[in-house]
C-alpha cells in the first residue's frame, strides 16, 4: 500500500503568518503547562485527568492553527494501530501503577523518608529521580540489539509525530516505563501526592512533545523535554534519533549524560519513522504485538550502526 499524504494546507509553501500565530508559537507551551498546573494545584486527585484531557483538546487546536508539519505523512492503518496501542497504554499504565504502589506499601523497605521534606523541594527531585531509569532503559533500547529495541520500535514506526500517537507504545514498553519511573519514588519515600503529580506531569509532557504544533521554548529547551527536542528523536537518521532519550517532563538526564541535541534546521515530514522498515509489520496489529518476542535476524536494532 502506498504512503498516504495528509494535506494540511493547499499552498506549497508556508503563507505569511499573522502576529497572533507567531505569538501562539511562544505562548502555546506556557498555556498548556498552565492548564495542567491549575488542574493539579486546585485538586490533583479530582482534576488531573480532566486536566490532561483539556491539554489534549488544546493541543489538537494548536496542531491546526500552528502545525509543525503542514504536509504530514502517515503509515497504513494508522488509526487502527494508534487506537489499539493508546487504549492498551491507558489500561496497562494506571493498572500497573496501582499494583506496584499497593505491593510496595505492604513491604517495609529501609531507606530515606523524603515525605517530610517541603513540597517545593520534593517535586523537582521526584521529577529528576523518576526520569533516570526510564532514560537508561530508553537509551539501552536504542543502543543494544534485542528485546528492548523490538518492543520500543513500535513507538518509532509511525511516519509522523502528532497527538494521537503520543501513547503508541507496546504494552511491555508501557510496563517498563511505569515501573522504572514509579518504583524509585516509592522506595525513597516521597509523599504520595508528589508521586501522583510527578506521574501526571511526566504523562503531560509525553503528550505535549508529540504534538504536531510548532511550539517554541527558546532557552527553556534546556529544562523541558519539549517537542522541539523530542521530534528529532523520531528522525530516520540515527545521528539525530540516538539523542534526547528523556521520557518525562525534564530533559535533565540528556544534559547530564551528553545525549542532548537540538539542530538548528527544521525537520522534514519525510524524515520521521524507522531508519529501516525492512520486515517490520507496518500494518498488522497482531504482528506488532508479537514483534518483541520474535527472535530473528530481521529484528536487529538499526541503531547499532550509529
Amino acid at each position: 500500500m502506498e504512503n498516504q499524504k495528509i494535506k494540511r494546507n493547499a499552498c506549497e509553501s508556508r503563507p505569511v503568518e499573522s502576529l497572533q500565530k507567531k505569538v501562539l508559537r511562544y505562548i502555546g507551551f506556557p498555556v498548556l503547562l498552565g492548564i495542567m498546573g491549575i488542574a493539579l494545584g486546585y485538586d490533583s486527585a479530582l482534576l488531573a485527568y480532566p486536566g490532561l484531557l483539556a491539554v489534549v483538546m488544546t493541543g489538537w487546536f494548536l496542531e491546526r492553527i500552528i502545525p509543525y508539519e503542514i504536509d504530514r505523512w502517515i503509515e497504513p492503518g494508522a488509526f487502527k494501530l494508534n487506537t489499539a496501542f493508546n487504549l492498551a497504554t491507558l489500561l496497562v499504565g494506571p493498572a500497573l501503577g496501582v499494583l506496584i504502589s499497593w505491593t510496595i506499601s505492604k513491604i517495609e523497605i529501609p531507606g530515606m523518608n523524603i515525605s517530610s521534606w517541603s513540597f517545593a523541594l520534593q517535586l523537582p527531585l521526584a521529577l529528576i529521580a523518576s526520569g533516570f531509569l526510564p532514560y537508561v532503559l530508553h537509551r539501552l533500547s536504542h543502543e543494544q540489539d534485542g528485546f528492548l529495541w523490538r518492543a520500543h520500535s513500535i513507538h518509532h514506526a509511525p511516519r509522523s509525530v502528532y497527538w494521537f500517537n503520543a501513547l503508541r507504545l507496546h504494552p511491555v514498553n508501557t510496563a517498563w516505563n511505569t515501573a522504572s519511573g514509579l518504583v524509585p519514588l516509592l522506595i525513597l519515600g516521597f509523599d504520595p501526592e508528589v508521586v501522583f503529580m510527578t506521574g501526571v506531569l511526566n504523562n503531560f509532557m509525553s503528550i505535549v512533545n508529540h504534538l504536531n504544533a510548532d511550539l517554541r521554548l527558546g532557552p527553556f529547551n534546556l529544562i523541558f523535554n519539549s517537542g522541539q527536542l523530542h521530534r528529532w528523536h523520531h528522525n530516520r537518521n540515527l545521528d539525530f534519533a540516538n539523542h534526547n532519550f528523556s521520557s518525562g517532563l525534564l530533559i535533565f538526564w540528556d544534559l547530564v549524560l551528553g545525549s542532548y541535541r537540538l539542530p538548528r534546521r527544521r525537520q522534514e515530514s519525510s524524515e520521521v519513522g524507522l531508519s529501516d522498515e525492512t520486515d517490520f509489520p507496518l500494518e498488522s496489529l497482531k504482528e506488532q504485538l508479537l514483534y518483541p518476542f520474535r527472535r530473528t535476524d530481521c529484528c536487529e536494532n538499526p541503531g547499532l550502526a550509529a
